[in-house]
């Protein structure tokens, strides 16, 4: 009996560790936007363009068009948001002759579906948004900036190499659910971590590999400006560092006085001063496949 419980008792103490790593990491991320429907909201003002994705869902956007037409930002709201929160940074952009494009992420606003993937799920839609932009302006040189998920989503788009972009303006991005999983399984062994990818993959159709933001960060070769808020009290300094280190060279970090992808209303001269300084300094060819 003593032999049993010397055995048994550590076995049921990693177990329930582990089921509440488990629960603490995923009432996490779905609060953090890994599915369900997401805000109502009026778009920003501007022509809407809708788009079928891959999987039928109808998307909503709206596009205003500045200078030659040929400079986009393609711009990603974060959770609890619509597009309509960025109207003031695209105003921004076209006082500098961009044009924008503006979503509203799907299961948010407009736009059909439900959130999911922590906002890497949504880097097809950002492709094929990206795709419409180069239909109907074929030269077009393509910047993404995106906020809390949305910045996710930018990465995530970026990591496929697409063509016709510039560069990334990632503005807080969340940490990924492998980064969280990796952090809070800390000594809970591959079985634990097995269980949790299988539950993601029935429930949202993503594992933690695939919703690794370092993998996809790693895979751009668009230099990427990261913006992050002294403050931000989600996002650990060293997983920016990470991130940073992870993009290359032509990349930058720039630290905003600020919290969670709130830099552009707290702390907006540093961070419109910084963010087109580095598109200046960015090539002026964008990638092509």
């Amino acid at each position: 009996m003593k032999r049993f419980i010397r055995f048994a008792l550590p076995l049921l103490a990693g177990g329930l560790l582990g089921a509440l790593a488990m629960w603490l990491l995923l009432s996490r991320s779905l609060a953090l936007g890994l599915a369900g429907r997401g805000p109502a909201g009026s778009p920003p003002p501007g022509e809407e363009w809708t788009l079928d994705a891959g999987d039928g869902v109808r998307l909503r956007a709206s596009a205003m068009t500045a200078g030659t037409g040929e400079k986009w930002a393609l711009l990603l709201h974060g959770r609890g948001e619509t597009g309509e929160s960025l109207a003031g940074l695209g105003e921004a952009y076209r006082a500098r002759g961009w044009s924008t494009l503006i979503p509203d992420l799907r299961g948010c606003g407009g736009s059909g579906g439900k959130r999911r993937g922590m906002g890497v799920g949504d880097g097809a839609d950002v492709l094929a948004w990206m795709g419409m932009i180069r239909e109907r302006h074929p030269h077009a040189a393509i910047v993404l900036h995106g906020v809390d998920l949305g910045a996710n989503a930018a990465l995530a788009a970026a990591g496929e190499r697409p063509e016709g972009l510039l560069a990334v303006a990632a503005d807080s991005p969340v940490p990924d659910l492998k980064t969280q999983g990796d952090r809070a399984l800390s000594g809970g062994g591959k079985l634990l971590e097995w269980g949790i990818s299988a539950f993601l993959r029935r429930e949202t159709g993503f594992d933690l590999p695939s919703l690794s933001l370092r993998r996809q960060t790693a895979g751009t070769r668009a230099p990427i400006l990261f913006l992050r808020g002294e403050g931000d009290d989600l996002v650990p300094a060293a997983e920016a560092e990470r991130l940073l280190w992870i993009a290359g060279k032509e990349s930058r970090l720039l630290r905003l006085r600020s919290g969670h992808g709130d830099g552009f209303r707290r702390d907006r001269e540093t961070y419109l001063r910084g963010l087109f300084a580095f598109l200046t300094g960015c090539s002026g060819s964008p990638q092509t496949p």
